[in-house]
């Protein structure tokens, strides 16, 4: 019995040997597989032989190869769902973890209930609104629309519309509702007609 048992591990060590070599070679050498544990019998066989099975191509080196056959996940990524109420042998039957009795253990309740005290939903004040229907308009003073005109950025003499202040930079360039013409005290600087392009709307 000792002697077989001799044979056996001797049989692993030359395997796991022959297998270690063939890892870190290039090219890849012969194999040799033993086809038992108790027999003398052993095929020789490289990686691009026909005797190569896949059982024996996945213990070269000691590691696994990847092959499209043999795709899984790792074990333990992929958890089952926990099944309530199916018996006590689950650990998760009868309460179904719930616990005896009481309100948690029954149908639940409201979102935001706190057990009849006044819920701080309606503790903190609330403080103003939003007004869904409000315009933002882009200001502008007629003391600035001089002072463009005066540079020479803007010809007095043609129509000017939001196109053209925003041409020169004298509104920005997100345009959101329109642009409103402000008076002011630059009402003066202006000595000659011009014509401004506006909707009554955005005066």
């Amino acid at each position: 019995m000792m002697m077989i048992r001799r044979q056996f591990l001797k049989r692993i060590f030359n395997f796991a040997r022959a297998a270690a070599s063939h890892a870190f070679s290039y090219p890849p050498a012969p194999i040799r597989v033993y086809n038992g544990p108790f027999t003398s019998k052993a095929a020789t066989f490289s990686s691009g032989s026909s005797l190569c099975s896949g059982a024996a191509l996945n213990a070269v080196g000691g590691r696994r190869l990847l092959l499209l056959n043999d795709l899984q996940d790792n074990k333990g990524s992929r958890k089952k769902k926990t099944r309530k109420g199916r018996g006590i042998g689950s650990g998760k039957g009868k309460t179904a973890g719930r616990g005896h009795k009481g309100q948690k253990a029954r149908g639940g309740h409201k979102l935001g209930f706190e057990g009849g005290q006044t819920p701080l939903r309606r503790l903190l004040p609330r403080r103003g609104f939003k007004n869904p229907f409000s315009l933002s308009f882009q200001p502008i003073t007629l003391g600035k629309l001089a002072r463009y005109i005066n540079a020479g950025l803007i010809d007095s003499s043609e129509l000017i519309t939001m196109k053209t202040l925003k041409d020169v930079g004298a509104i920005g360039k997100q345009i959101e509702d329109g642009v409103k013409l402000l008076g002011g005290s630059g009402a003066k600087d202006i000595q000659w007609p011009i014509h401004v392009e506006l909707d009554m709307n955005m005066i």
